[in-house]
């Protein structure tokens, strides 16, 4: 029995690692696109409110072959689980989507460490909450959108407690051309 859970550990182990592997690759490349493309740029450009940002969100990942959306409970709403109700979970399967758990915060060079410990206390409460059991509850993202470049430093990029790990990540809605980044060190 001991052997059957170890097996059983390492795979869900390895299934984390591909699901961040693909979420940080549609992340590196959503930043990618709102850089080089007009449209990116002027959609992500313009959002006023957090809701505005999880809903572009949502429409990226699922076009990415990431499931995301709101899920909604008794005193609790988890952004980008599921679309406005909980959808059956073979479903999400057979088309061979992950479901991954996050939270949006738009943030400045000035606020973003008070907005990453936000975003951290709220995907916290969802821990044993509505969320429980339907992704990755071992993984969580927070996503910080900001119009320059962030200074988040390596021992920020990640957070761990316990088996949680918090994977912070930023996205750029008015970034620098790719040679002044480089001067900045930032490419």
């Amino acid at each position: 029995m001991k052997t059957l859970k170890t097996k059983i550990d390492f795979l869900a182990k390895n299934i984390d690692i591909k699901i961040s592997q693909k979420v940080e690759h549609k992340l590196v490349l959503l930043n990618r696109l709102i850089e080089i493309s007009e449209d990116y740029k002027s959609k992500w450009g313009n959002p006023s409110n957090e809701t505005e940002y999880e809903k572009l969100g949502q429409v990226y990942f699922l076009e990415q072959g990431l499931w995301s959306a709101k899920v909604r409970g008794p005193k609790q709403e988890s952004d980008l689980i599921f679309w406005e109700h909980i959808l059956d979970q073979n479903e999400v399967s057979s088309a061979g989507g992950y479901i991954i758990l996050t939270e949006w915060k738009i943030a400045d060079k000035d606020n973003y460490i008070g907005q990453i410990e936000a975003a951290k206390s709220q995907l916290e409460r969802y821990k044993a909450g509505i969320v429980y059991g339907l992704g990755l509850e071992n993984i969580r993202y927070i996503i910080l959108v900001s119009k320059k470049h962030l200074p988040i430093k390596g021992t920020e990029k990640v957070i761990l407690e316990g088996s949680v790990r918090y994977e912070i990540k930023n996205i750029i809605t008015d970034p620098d051309n790719a040679s002044k980044q480089a001067k900045m060190g930032k490419a």
